[in-house]
């Protein structure tokens, strides 16, 4: 059944995603995104990984574990097809070296905070009927000496977790920041509209009724209203007209309301 739980889902329920109001972060990969990507890579991707991607999207957990975009348009370096296709065209070169076939073969879909990749091993599968592959650690300029982290994706992500925890032990997280944390890439900041423009919409008392309504009596279902008001008041800023109709009022409404009414 489609609803029937995975083993790696307790693993991920521990992680916690943290989004910052004034950022427009990559979304979770659909089915489709993650079949085009297969059809390209020539190869299964782990079926804990895709789940991972269709639940939290790529991004960084906790500054440890940094998960690469398969999609362009972040931020961020090379996409999952791009870095995997660059490491297989130069081993592909340099076949004769010690370990090449091997690292020729592997996919490189993520590094740790100092830049190490972290690679699967399509062709030697831990699990048929899920896809699963052992994890492995490729420490810079000491590739040929692979270090086995995990026999799949979920797994590795499970001990990442248990080490952020012994961490934690010694280094509690900052005030605010829940632990496990997981930030999506970001794809760009959110573009603020000018003051006068904002001055000009707060003048339509019914956009200043409703935003104070939903930052003092808790009204978050009053953001789409509050959307038709500011449209009407002349707003066309894309990003706090979506903010408030499919945004997290408990992120991106954050947002609007500092816009909307300064800090409180």
């Amino acid at each position: 059944m489609a609803n029937e739980r995975q083993p790696w889902d307790d693993v991920y329920d521990q992680i916690n995603v943290l989004r910052h109001p004034d950022s427009i972060h990559t979304a979770p990969l659909t089915d489709a995104d993650l079949d085009a990507v297969e059809f390209q890579l020539g190869s299964l991707l782990p079926q804990s990984y895709r789940a991972f991607l269709k639940r939290f999207g790529p991004g960084e957990l906790e500054c440890s574990l940094r998960v690469t975009p398969i999609l362009h348009g972040v931020r961020r370096g090379y996409t999952l097809l791009e870095e995997t296709a660059g490491q297989r065209e130069f081993f592909a070169k340099h076949y004769e070296e010690q370990n090449g076939p091997w690292l020729g073969r592997v996919v490189y879909f993520g590094c740790n905070a100092g830049g190490d990749p972290y690679v699967w091993d399509p062709v030697e599968l831990t699990s048929s009927g899920t896809g699963e592959c052992p994890v492995y650690w490729l420490v810079r300029h000491e590739e040929n000496q692979p270090e086995r982290c995990a026999n799949s994706f979920f797994e590795f992500v499970r001990e990442e977790l248990t080490r952020l925890q012994a961490w934690r032990a010694e280094e509690p997280p900052e005030e605010g920041i829940p632990a496990n944390s997981f930030v999506p890439w970001h794809l760009r900041f959110k573009v603020e509209p000018q003051p006068s423009d904002v001055q000009l919409w707060l003048t339509y008392s019914n956009v200043r009724d409703l935003a104070l309504a939903i930052r003092d009596h808790g009204r978050a279902d009053a953001f789409p209203a509050l959307a038709d008001a500011l449209q009407e008041a002349g707003c066309a800023n894309a990003d706090v007209l979506d903010s408030c109709r499919r945004g997290d009022p408990e992120i991106d409404g954050v947002w609007v309301l500092r816009v909307l009414l300064g800090e409180k």
